[in-house]
């Protein structure tokens, strides 16, 4: 029966992406969400709820890892199988990575899986579910169907008291740099926001967190991801780094956002931001969350998670296609000096800065009495957002200010120091 489901797949999958490209809108930026959603229901595989997408194609299949709950409540992560984007069949009934056992990291569940292909297999990366602080773990497979879980999880865990992300790390994002190197994007919590990090590995198991974290910050009042950004989306493609993230405001609950990147390090954020909301079917009406994207026949194809309230969760899908206009040989249009974060701080603090064209540009540290404590940078730096590090060992608490200064263009933050 599976496989009789899988031939009359195929022999649609031309009638049905003639049904959806006619619908697509111009951009990354311009979503179009299939009319017939959700494609993952409630009432399809498990009767409450699939949630938290991850997708990628795997021999001549389209995969998607999502996570569900049991009777319990306990989180696991099942697997769906597709040719079309659209139609899917669930691979089992039972999970393909469950809770760990008592006292184990993840005993209370796992969630938010993401999967890379190796030469040697398939690594799956998940995050603990509700257990304070969350932290990441992985888990190996030879065929990408059965799982065994690293012996020395979590590979990831949450920052020292006072970090960016000393409430939690979580959803977990992996993709090759090159082939000696992995990127992993994560979400960082610290009881108040939540902010995008990266962590780097020449092996995919042993991880070093980068030293200019976040990468990607939660937006400032009113913006739609001012209380908080993470679930991040990343691919490579046509020459650039996308990423599609979940951004929360204290009005909405969810929307999702998106930011490109040259070298997958440096983010821009897209203007227009929310890309998709929620509201347009009662299945999604408070919320649109969790994307995973990838890029497939020149149009990017979105896989999502809406929620309506109570319990019931779905996924849905929309499709967009690339508009490299929208990056190309653009950069910031001012030259602006950002607050520190994190401020208050102890004793490392990122100061972000932007430079619309070539320029000479200092950045100087000064302490209340005006006199300069540090030099930042004294260089030129070429058109782009720049983020530098800076660290306060050796400085007594108090008030600090930063400034920038090119030309003349002149700016200046107030920076708290508190031991």
């Amino acid at each position: 029966m599976f496989s009789r489901n899988f031939i009359k797949v195929k022999i649609l999958t031309f009638l049905l992406i003639l049904i959806v490209i006619p619908y697509i809108l111009k951009s990354q930026t311009k979503w179009t969400k299939y009319h017939l959603n959700p494609v993952i229901g409630d009432d399809l595989f498990h009767g409450m709820c699939a949630v938290k997408p991850f997708v990628f194609q795997d021999k001549g299949l389209i995969r998607m890892m999502y996570t569900t709950w049991d009777v319990y409540w306990k989180r696991s992560i099942n697997e769906a199988l597709s040719f079309d984007c659209i139609r899917w069949y669930q691979l089992c009934g039972s999970p393909l990575l469950s809770a760990g056992g008592i006292d184990c990291f993840d005993e209370n569940g796992l969630s938010k899986p993401c999967v890379i292909k190796t030469n040697n297999g398939y690594l799956m990366y998940y995050h603990a579910e509700d257990k304070y602080p969350s932290s990441i773990g992985v888990a190996t497979s030879k065929d990408g169907l059965r799982w065994i879980k690293y012996s020395g999880n979590p590979v990831l865990a949450s920052g020292r008291n006072g970090r960016w992300d000393d409430g939690g790390v979580m959803a977990p994002m992996v993709i090759r740099k090159d082939s000696l190197t992995y990127f992993m994007y994560y979400q960082g919590y610290d009881g108040e926001y939540s902010n995008i990090g990266l962590a780097i590995s020449s092996d995919g198991i042993h991880w070093e967190k980068y030293d200019g974290n976040p990468v990607i910050r939660h937006g400032i009042y009113n913006e739609f991801d001012e209380l908080g950004c993470g679930e991040p989306s990343v691919i490579f493609a046509e020459g650039m780094y996308h990423i599609f993230y979940t951004g929360c405001d204290r009005i909405t609950i969810n929307r999702i956002g998106y930011a490109y990147s040259q070298d997958g390090i440096n983010w821009t954020k897209y203007s227009g931001n929310p890309v998709l909301l929620g509201g347009s079917s009662i299945w999604e009406s408070q919320c649109v969350a969790a994307p995973s994207v990838i890029y497939k026949d020149s149009i990017f194809h979105m896989w999502y998670t809406g929620w309506a309230g109570g319990q019931a969760t779905n996924i849905g899908y929309a499709v967009s296609t690339i508009d490299t206009t929208l990056y190309e040989k653009r950069g910031p249009l001012n030259f602006k000096l950002s607050q520190n974060y994190p401020n208050p701080f102890n004793p490392l603090t990122q100061i972000t800065f932007s430079v619309p064209e070539v320029s000479d540009v200092m950045l100087k540290i000064y302490d209340v009495l005006g006199r300069e404590v540090a030099t930042l940078l004294d260089d030129k730096k070429g058109p782009g957002e720049y983020t530098l590090k800076w660290s306060a060992d050796g400085f007594s608490s108090g008030t600090y200010f930063c400034r920038m200064s090119s030309g003349r263009f002149l700016q200046t933050r107030k920076m708290i120091l508190v031991r």
